[in-house]
């Protein structure tokens, strides 16, 4: 029974569709469980085009090693290189990527280097990696090559083949990170947990080292300062406001979506996500109609505008179809403190001698509606991404099938049926729409990057061919008839330059046949053959004027 079974899955793996080029399918060594994606525009200093992925088979006794891959591309196309963070015994589950601005004179650039946010286990790692080979530390130039003692010599701490870990923080026992994200400003971080919690650091750096120079470990430091209940459920992804660092939402396990103020600590609204169609009739199976918390996952969650206005949450159960919601901003409302309109009487305590309470700062209320619910796959979907444009929603389910929707029509785009043998654990959408780093060379610009435990990571395109023009293959036959064409022409031109000199000859004698005869001074024959042969004679008759 387990041979036929083998043979089975084995027999249904090579049937399953095959990815068509342009898309391509990279075999890598370890299941990932994580993908990040970030671009900086190619016309910009430091741009680059940079994709991390983690996962791995377990401990690393196993043989499977536990690590990290960051793949690196410059605009310039001076560098592309991998960089491998080990992990240890420790799998990571979420990891993110961030490029701050630093000072350049009175200007802020993009820096040199970027920031990668591993989640693993309890506690968030913090890394620093160099984006060319090439990096400079003050007025000094650090070159990859160089070796250890002169990099001690030159008070250099820096590596740039590899990452340089910042720092750590410990979430607290039996927490467990799953999702991570630094804000759009690089000043904080959140942690999205296990156990619901989510938890908010600040990034706090070395005064007296300028960020403008790569970082060493003890240059940043990671301080908590809020942890938000609310969620009974494990958090599945967490995404900060575009424009606001203060807005945070996340999703999870318990059907909900929230979204929280860090700054006063508490969330401003919950979304009740629902599985059923909302034009039909309602479904009389209570556990889709009202869901026990763990019985539906809201797996994705996305900042639909740069404004924040709207919002797309993805969600299923267990089993069954999956559903896209889309939520707007409808109210906004100021909870005024009754004890601010009691201005009067806290003025007459004061005149008693008595002092006033201490008045609250108003909260915000913040009111999502949700505007439509769709169907948008047949299976459980299984991860998420909104591009940087807020034009495409790439969905990827249970049954290892990639969807990209057009959020303006919500019309499928394209579809990659089972293009990975497991379920799709993680799914990037284009950061930026313009041509990024290295996309020039192959004329293909990739729409999503997808991953599985399957060992595959496909990079998936809505182009039908490369924009470059193919070059033509010379064949055997192309050559043979090259080569023909070059000796029918050689041979005709030989032919025609002896058949010239002859007659050139012919007429030279019968011309100068005089002065052949009459002595041995070569020069009058040459005058012969060149005035009367080949060149008309200076005093020859010939019309000076045009007749009228």
């Amino acid at each position: 029974r387990f041979k036929f079974l083998f043979w089975k899955n084995e027999k249904n793996a090579k049937m399953r569709p095959k990815i068509k080029p342009p898309s391509t399918s990279l075999f890598i060594s370890f299941p990932v469980f994580a993908l990040a994606w970030h671009a900086s525009p190619p016309n910009s200093r430091n741009g680059c085009n940079i994709v991390a992925y983690c996962g791995g088979g377990g401990s690393a006794r196993t043989g499977v090693g536990n690590s990290v891959k960051v793949m690196i591309t410059t605009t310039d196309g001076s560098s592309k290189r991998e960089v491998t963070i080990d992990t240890g015994d420790e799998i990571g589950v979420a990891v993110c990527i961030h490029q701050p601005l630093v000072q350049d004179g009175k200007a802020l650039v993009l820096a040199d280097f970027v920031w990668v946010l591993i989640g693993v286990a309890d506690e968030v790692r913090f890394y620093s990696i160099s984006i060319f080979e090439k990096a400079t530390l003050g007025d000094n130039e650090i070159n990859s090559q160089m070796s250890h003692e002169d990099k001690k010599k030159e008070g250099i701490e820096i590596d740039t083949e590899t990452a340089i870990l910042l720092t750590t923080a410990h979430l607290g026992k039996d927490y467990g990170a799953n999702a991570v994200a630094i804000n759009p400003v690089g000043h904080g971080i959140a942690v999205g947990c296990e156990n619901g919690s989510v938890l908010g650091y600040h990034i706090q750096m070395d005064q007296q080292q300028p960020p403008s120079k790569i970082h060493s470990k003890s240059s940043i430091s990671l301080v908590k300062f809020s942890e938000l209940k609310g969620h009974i459920k494990a958090i599945c992804s967490l995404k900060y406001h575009p424009r606001n660092p203060t807005i945070l939402m996340t999703s999870a396990k318990d059907g909900t979506c929230r979204i929280w103020n860090l700054q006063i600590g508490h969330e401003i609204d919950v979304l009740e996500c629902k599985i059923y169609d909302p034009d039909g009739p309602v479904p009389k199976n209570a556990n889709i109609r009202n869901p026990k918390p763990g019985q539906l996952l809201v797996r994705g969650c996305a900042f639909g505008d740069l404004e924040g206005r709207m919002v797309y949450t993805v969600q299923s159960g267990r089993k069954g179809n999956a559903f896209l919601s889309c939520w707007k901003l409808v109210q906004v409302q100021k909870q005024v403190n009754p004890e601010q309109n009691e201005a009067p009487s806290s003025q007459s305590q004061t005149q008693q001698g008595q002092p006033p309470q201490q008045q609250q700062t108003p909260k915000v209320a913040i009111q999502f509606k949700e505007q439509f619910r769709k169907s948008i796959s047949p299976y459980p979907v299984s991860a998420m991404s909104l591009s940087g444009d807020f034009t495409n929603l790439v969905i990827g389910d249970t049954n290892g099938t990639v969807t990209i929707l057009c959020t303006s029509t919500l019309k499928t785009l394209k579809k990659w049926q089972e293009i990975h043998d497991l379920p799709v654990t993680c799914i990037a959408a284009r950061p930026l729409p313009m041509e990024l780093a290295g996309e020039d060379k192959l004329g293909i610009k990739v729409d999503a990057i997808s991953a599985s435990a399957d060992n595959k990571l496909t990079s998936l395109t809505l182009q039908r061919k490369s924009n470059l023009k193919p070059v033509k293959k010379v064949t055997s036959v192309m050559k043979h008839r090259q080569r023909s064409f070059c000796g029918i022409f050689y041979f005709s031109f030989t032919l025609s330059f002896i058949l010239f000199l002859a007659y050139v000859a012919t007429i030279s004698y019968e011309l100068c046949s005089d002065v052949f005869t009459n002595g041995t001074d070569l020069n009058p024959v040459f005058e012969c053959i060149w005035h009367t042969v080949l060149l008309a004679p200076a005093e020859l008759s010939a019309i000076s004027v045009v007749p009228q």
